[in-house]
C-alpha cells in the first residue's frame, strides 16, 4: 500500500491521498474506492448532482442507493452515513487542493 496522507475522516469514511501514485483512496466500512484525480472529481460531481432516492430496505431502515456504471454494484448509505460521506468528500477535495499548494 502507498504512503498516504489523510485528507478527511468522518465517522466510518476515511479519505487519503498518495502523492507517489497520485491516487485518492476512499474507505467506507468494507468498501475501498480508488481514483485518479479526474476520476475523484467526476465521482464527487456524480454523487452530488444526481437525484438519489431513499429506499426502504427489509430491516425497515431507509437507505440511499447510488448506482454505479456496473449494474451489479451499487453503493448503499443510511442517511447519517450519506451525510458523513458527502462531508468527507467535500473536505478531502479541499485538503487535496491545500496539499497541492504546499507541495
Amino acid at each position: 500500500m502507498c504512503p498516504t496522507i489523510l485528507l478527511s475522516q468522518k465517522d466510518q469514511t476515511v479519505i487519503s491521498y498518495c502523492p507517489e501514485c497520485k491516487r485518492t483512496y476512499i474507505w467506507h466500512k468494507s468498501l475501498m474506492l480508488t481514483f485518479e484525480n479526474k476520476q475523484f472529481l467526476a465521482f464527487k460531481k456524480y454523487i452530488k448532482n444526481s437525484d438519489h432516492t431513499f429506499l426502504a430496505f427489509p430491516d425497515d431502515e431507509e437507505r440511499i442507493l447510488i448506482s454505479t456504471q456496473h449494474s451489479q454494484v451499487n453503493l448503499i448509505f443510511s442517511e447519517n452515513e450519506w451525510t458523513c460521506f458527502l462531508t468527507a468528500i467535500e473536505e478531502a477535495e479541499y485538503m487535496h487542493e491545500v496539499y497541492q499548494l504546499l507541495y
